[in-house]
C-alpha cells in the first residue's frame, strides 16, 4: 500500500485519434452495438418469415423443379379465379324462336313439306283411326299454293329427297287435309301461308287407311268428345 503523500504513476493518456483508430470512441462503440443488434434482429425475422410459409405453403413461394429451374405457381389455372358460370336467376321462359320466316311460341312445331314432324302429324291421326290427339303446330303450305286452302295437301314420308329440294310424288307420299267440317276454323296466315292447329283435335272421317296408304285424306276438326 502506499504511503500517503507518496507520487502515483499513471499511464500516459491516448490521444483523440489513436483511440478513434482503435475504435475505441464513445460513439463508436454505440455504432457497433448497433449495428450488431440489427443483424440479429433481421436473422431472427426472416427466420420466422421462412417459418410461416413453410407452415402456410404461401403459393408465393418459389419452387424448383427437378431439373433444376425456379418456377413459381401460375394463378391463371386457379380454379377460384374463374369466372361463375351459375346463373344469376332461376331459368328463364325461352323467347319464341323464328323458324322459315315463322315465329313460334315454346313448346310450338313448325311442319314443313316433306319433313320428320309431317311424318309425326300423320301418325298421330292414322294410328288410333278418329282418336283425339293433342297439337300445337303450324302446316306451311306448299310454295304453289296461293292462299293457305281448306284442303291442303302435305307431302310425307320422303325417302331419299335431296336437302332443300321440294318433295313430289316420285320421292314422298301425301295426305289431303280437309278442313271443311273444322268448327271454328283454324287460324291461317299468308305470310308465309300456314295453318295453325292448337288443343285437342282429331279425324272427323276416319277411314282406317295407314300411314303411307295412296289417296289419304284426314278432316281435322276440334275435338269435343
Amino acid at each position: 500500500m502506499d504511503e500517503p503523500g507518496a507520487r502515483q504513476d499513471h499511464r500516459p493518456r491516448k490521444s483523440f485519434w489513436a483511440r478513434f483508430s482503435e475504435q475505441e470512441t464513445g460513439p463508436q462503440k454505440i455504432l457497433v452495438g448497433l449495428a450488431g443488434t440489427m443483424t440479429a434482429l433481421a436473422t431472427t425475422v426472416g427466420g420466422v418469415y421462412a417459418l410461416n410459409n413453410v407452415v402456410r405453403d404461401d403459393p408465393e413461394t418459389v419452387a424448383t423443379d427437378p431439373s433444376g429451374t425456379a418456377s413459381s405457381p401460375d394463378r391463371t389455372q386457379d380454379p377460384t379465379n374463374e369466372p361463375s358460370t351459375e346463373p344469376s336467376s332461376g331459368p328463364a321462359e325461352p323467347p319464341p324462336s323464328s323458324t322459315a320466316g315463322v315465329t313460334l311460341r315454346p313448346g310450338q312445331t313448325l311442319v314443313a313439306q316433306g319433313s320428320k314432324e309431317a311424318d309425326d302429324l300423320v301418325h298421330a291421326f292414322v294410328d288410333d283411326p278418329g282418336a283425339r290427339t293433342e297439337l300445337d303446330v303450324v302446316i306451311l303450305a306448299e310454295r304453289r299454293d296461293k292462299t293457305p286452302q281448306w284442303i291442303m295437301r302435305l307431302w310425307y314420308n320422303c325417302q331419299g329427297l335431296p336437302a332443300g329440294q321440294p318433295p313430289g310424288e316420285d320421292l314422298c307420299d301425301s295426305v289431303m287435309l280437309v278442313f271443311d267440317d273444322a268448327d271454328p276454323s283454324p287460324p291461317d296466315f299468308d305470310a308465309p301461308r300456314r295453318i295453325e292447329l292448337r288443343g285437342f283435335w282429331a279425324d272427323n272421317r276416319p277411314t282406317g287407311e295407314g300411314y303411307g296408304a295412296r289417296g289419304l285424306a284426314i278432316f281435322p276438326v276440334p275435338a269435343s268428345f
